[in-house]
Order: structure tokens, then sequence, then C-alpha cells
């Protein structure tokens, strides 16, 4: 730094490689592979634990639904029993005694949809523990 004008300089050099290297490239690939396959395992059984949870709150809910609807049924006979005694005896009329059977039919019908809803559920439970062909008595070569 001598003289009338003063000079300074400073260098930097950077290298990158323009082409990877084919094993490197490899590697990466299978890794990012083997990610994605840990992923998609662990997506799978959070599904089917959470499946399975749902349809354990739904089967509980369709028992207690069937439970209410078998009530339902026996209400409807006892009603239908004390409105044939009347009947019977004169204090009551024919249309009494039919809209009593009516009733008891809607409530037996309710009874077996509350079944076919629980049998349904039971069946998609069974499905997604793979149990269903052992259920069903089928075996699965």
């Amino acid at each position: 730094v001598t003289g009338s004008n003063p000079d300074a300089r400073v260098g930097l050099n950077f290298t990158t490689p323009i082409l990877r290297d084919a094993d490197r490239a490899r590697a990466e690939r299978a890794r990012a592979e083997r990610e994605r396959a840990r992923l998609e395992l662990r997506q799978a059984r959070d599904e089917a634990r959470y499946g399975a949870r749902e349809l354990t709150v739904q089967i509980q809910a369709r028992r207690e639904r069937l439970e209410l609807a078998t009530k339902r049924v026996g209400l409807a006979l006892a009603k239908l029993d004390n409105e044939e005694e009347k009947y019977k005896s004169g204090i009551s009329t024919l249309p009494n005694v039919v809209l009593f059977q009516r009733d008891l039919d809607s409530a037996r019908i309710a009874e077996r949809r509350a079944q076919a809803d629980l049998a349904g559920l039971a069946s998609r439970m069974f499905a997604l523990r793979g149990e269903l062909p052992a259920r069903a008595g089928l075996e699965v070569r």
C-alpha cells in the first residue's frame, strides 16, 4: 500500500459438483422410499386404530338402540294386550285395537332394523380386524 493509488484485493473460490454421484443418488432415493413406506405404514396403522375406535363407539350406540327397541316392543305388546282386554269387555273399539297393533308392528320393524344395523357394524369391525372370513366360516388360502 504505497504510492498515490492504494489498492487492495480479496479473492474467494467456491467449488460445487455439477453432477451427483450415481451411487449417492441411489442411496438418497432408497432412503426417501424407506421413509415414504414408513409413513404409509404409520398412516395405515393410525387409520385402522381410528376406524376401530369409531366402530366401537357406533356398535355401543347401536346396542343401546337395540335395547331400547326391544323394550319398545315389550311395551307395545303390553299395550295391545291391555287394549284387547278392554275390547273383550266392551270398553274399547276395534279401531283402537288396530291402532295398537300398528304400534306393535312399527316397534318390531324398528327392532329388526336395529338388529340389522348392529350386524352390519359388527361385520365391518370383523373386516377391519381381518376376521370376517373366519367368522363367516370360510377358510382363506
